[in-house]
């Protein structure tokens, strides 16, 4: 008979039909087939809801089965050994996603092979009763529970690589070097001024006494206070240029100097050359 494998309930013994019983094989299984011979079967094997189609009523589940571990609490798409609450097996298409936690703060996202090392993951970050996310690398599958923080974005948008704290109200905290081919700082003024006829520009005398006291230049901080407070990369660039520009002014004021001492000299050199030919004469 066609349905000598079943024991229990079946209806319709032309197609379509459904079989609700046990196989003689298989534990409890139910089956809906259609006029085709392939079917749609659920089935119960050994504490595992397994749902899938095959080509007939008579064949095993196809290896496209989807698996539900009611013993493990995984479900299983495309795999009959779900590693964990969901396991795909294959490809997957999210339009949209959202991942959430109930009760159990700290839980995270990974990518990666489960057992291979390079395995990375964002986890949530509490911050001030606002989330925030955290960015960590695993070094190998070994210390794959030992992750190591890589980057956090707080809550407030802050940005921070190579450190858990942003440095006041910076959008972005950088502890450590950076390699860079060009960097573009935008400032709101330059130091034309010193080329301004009114700018006072300091005498070398007291230019000499200054820095011989201070031992440090005017206008730039002191190397202690650098090291407290660090250095604003556009105002100190714009200090800089404003001691160029004094140090140009100063070369100037040399060169005319030595041009009105070479005068000088010419002038003299001539009065003695004058004076010269008059003794020779005589």
């Amino acid at each position: 008979m066609r349905y000598q494998r079943y024991s229990g309930i079946i209806a319709g013994f032309t197609d379509p039909y459904l079989i609700l019983g046990a196989s003689t094989t298989q534990d409890d299984e139910l089956v809906f087939a259609g006029n085709s011979a392939a079917k749609m079967d659920v089935r119960l094997l050994d504490g595992v809801l397994k749902i899938g189609g095959s080509a007939s009523p008579f064949s095993q589940l196809s290896r496209d089965e989807l698996t539900n571990s009611w013993v493990g609490g995984n479900l299983g798409v495309g795999t009959d050994n779900p590693r964990a609450r969901l396991h795909v097996n294959g490809d997957m298409m999210l339009p949209r996603a959202s991942v959430s936690s109930v009760g159990e703060p700290g839980e995270f996202l990974k990518w990666g092979t489960p057992t291979g090392p390079g395995i990375a993951s964002v986890q949530l970050a509490p911050d001030n009763d606002v989330q925030g996310l955290v960015f960590y690398t695993h070094p190998s599958a070994a210390y794959a529970d030992q992750a190591v923080e890589a980057m956090r974005i707080t809550a407030a948008g802050q940005v921070c690589v190579g450190s858990d704290t942003p440095d006041g109200n910076s959008l972005l905290t950088l502890a450590g070097g950076m390699a860079s081919r060009e960097v573009k700082v935008t400032v709101t003024a330059g130091n034309d001024k010193v080329f301004e006829s009114d700018y006072p520009l300091m005498d070398l005398r007291m230019l000499d006494h200054y820095v011989s006291t201070e031992k440090h230049l005017p206008g730039i901080a002191p190397e202690r206070v650098m090291l407290q407070e660090g250095v604003q990369l556009g105002e100190f660039s714009i200090q800089l240029l404003g001691k160029i520009e004094e140090l140009t002014l100063y070369t100037i004021d040399q060169q005319k100097q030595l041009q009105a001492q070479q005068k000088a000299l010419e002038a003299m050199q001539s009065k003695i050359d004058e004076l010269q030919t008059q003794l020779d004469t005589k």
